[in-house]
């Protein structure tokens, strides 16, 4: 009678024809994230939302999509929500099914400390500066009415400087401290005024 067919029936997971890849923002910063990768302008998204953002969009066909995140003068990029993305680089992702990341954008804190040789870090407490000084390193703070007093017990000299704008590219003004105590250490100190 004949041959009989069989039919082989396969499942493919992990692959959809023409996937969205959504982009969102998040934080108290302000930024924008785009994408460079396979094309600049296919993704373009800003914390808070502009009325002209593409925050979402139909990628052909599967895809690697390179997303990089731009924080503006006053914020940092502190991470992605993928974990296949760590740190604050630039994020690959194969699109090939529907994929969600958000990025998320920090105001920068009041306190920066600047080392030779080092990256700059940032911090909302005076300890916390303290303990990631180095010799000789420069402590700015922005212009602002600080609520707690410094307590300088570093044992190598450091430069505290005062009056900063909100980038820590100026320093237009002053800080204001409600108290100042040197303990040991040496420091330079500049515009800064103690209550």
């Amino acid at each position: 009678f004949g041959t009989v067919a069989t039919v082989k029936t396969e499942t493919y997971t992990g692959w959809k024809l023409n996937p969205t890849l959504t982009v969102s923002t998040t934080g108290n910063g302000g930024g924008t994230i785009n994408s460079i990768y396979p094309a600049s302008g296919l993704i373009t998204c800003s914390n808070p939302q502009q009325p002209n953002d593409i925050c979402a969009t139909t990628i052909s066909s599967e895809r690697d999509v390179k997303l990089i995140a731009s924080p503006d003068a006053t914020s940092l990029f502190t991470g992605w929500s993928l974990g296949s993305c760590p740190g604050t680089g630039p994020c690959m992702i194969t699109v090939s099914l529907d994929a969600a990341i958000t990025g998320t954008f920090t105001k920068m804190p009041p306190i920066k400390v600047v080392s030779t040789g080092y990256q700059p870090t940032y911090h909302t407490t005076f300890p916390d500066a303290f303990n990631t000084a180095r010799e000789n390193s420069i402590i700015q703070l922005q212009e602002a009415l600080f609520e707690s007093s410094l307590l300088f017990n570093l044992p190598f000299p450091v430069s505290i400087l005062g009056g900063f704008d909100a980038g820590f590219t100026m320093q237009n003004g002053f800080s204001t401290l409600p108290g100042l105590t040197i303990s040991s250490g040496s420091s330079t100190i500049d515009r800064l005024i103690v209550k």
